[in-house]
């Protein structure tokens, strides 16, 4: 079975520290390592499947199909450990590799970023292109690594990947719910995330969606100050459950 190849570590090295000399190539139309390695051997076999390229959905007319794309690279990626799914030379290497198609659709440079005033695209890169920094908040911006890990969080165990994504609904509903909630600490809480989203859902299916841009962070601003006088990891999740949906119920009176 042919494997998936990974960025070797001085690759994955030097393609970081020349981000801002290789800039323009972020805006090519097909991927360009060979071009900075030029006779080098710069990647090398995982111990992970290898994946088809047009796996992921394209952004289109219809939308960015994130939720789409959950369930198709999470089914694919289901036997990662938490390990490999930290590891910065996979994810490089599909944003940059496998999935280039997919990178310059969902997350091209020219699509200016906060604080991108002096160098345009320079953030995009940063952020959705390299595991950089924090890798806890990093898995949760990258292009491609965002994906398997709000699948690793709202899958519900005992069935298919298919089929058990359901907390991913509300979470994609719009892009401000999905960074809210998992850019924040507690979202590394996988019990803890899923009774956050569960009467999130529950309002989706009814189709009352609590997607609003400052309900949902205000939302995330409530748990984590109920985290300041309370350990959230100690809370179960009926108890969460409940917080969040009293906290709903106030907000719609507040609003209404």
């Amino acid at each position: 079975m042919q494997k998936l190849l990974v960025f070797r570590e001085n690759a994955l090295g030097q393609l970081t520290s020349d981000i801002r000399q290789n800039l323009a190539r972020y805006k090519s139309e097909k991927s360009w390592i060979d071009d900075v390695f030029p006779g080098r051997v710069w990647s090398a076999p995982s111990k992970i499947a290898a994946l088809p390229e047009d796996l992921l959905l394209l952004p289109d007319d219809a939308g960015d199909h994130d939720l789409e794309n959950v369930q198709r690279l999470y089914e694919a990626l289901h036997g990662l450990t938490l390990i490999q799914a930290s590891d910065p030379r996979l994810w490089t290497y599909l944003a940059h590799v496998t999935f280039w198609d997919y990178m310059r659709k969902r997350w091209p440079i020219e699509k200016r970023a906060k604080g991108e005033d002096l160098e345009p695209g320079y953030g995009t890169v940063l952020d959705r292109y390299f595991l950089v920094g924090d890798r806890s908040r990093g898995v949760t911006r990258h292009g491609i690594a965002r994906l398997w890990w709000a699948g690793y969080t709202c899958y519900v165990e005992g069935q298919s990947p298919g089929q058990g994504l359901e907390l991913a609904k509300p979470l994609f509903s719009k892009q401000d719910v999905y960074a809210s909630f998992m850019e924040r600490a507690f979202s590394k809480n996988k019990a803890l995330m899923q009774a956050v989203l569960r009467p999130l859902l529950k309002r989706y299916m009814d189709g009352r969606p609590f997607d609003v841009r400052d309900d949902v962070r205000a939302l995330a601003k409530h748990l984590v100050l109920v985290g300041g006088v309370t350990i959230l990891d100690a809370i179960d999740s009926a108890q969460m459950e409940s917080i969040v949906e009293a906290y709903i119920k106030q907000r719609e009176v507040l609003v209404a």
